[in-house]
């Protein structure tokens, strides 16, 4: 399996949004993650002319374990 690097989530937004596109979605949203999520999101949206909206969520922490996430709710 190939892993792909990108300079920036911006750029892999940009190859995301051509796969998207050639796909040929009709009505389409795109959601995103604030943070990280929305400059992958962004590029997408633009290709598609489609509205771009915000899924704000929080993490369920496992316990013991700060880092690790065993759910997450909208908030």
């Amino acid at each position: 399996m190939t892993v792909a690097r990108f300079s920036d989530r911006t750029a892999a937004g940009r190859l995301l949004a051509a796969e998207v596109v050639r796909r040929n979605p009709v009505s389409s949203v795109v959601c995103a993650l604030p943070r990280g999520g929305v400059p992958v999101a962004v590029p997408v949206a633009e290709a598609l002319g489609a509205p771009l909206d915000l899924l704000y969520v929080r993490k369920i922490g496992a316990p013991g374990h700060q880092e690790l996430a065993a759910g997450s709710v909208i908030d």
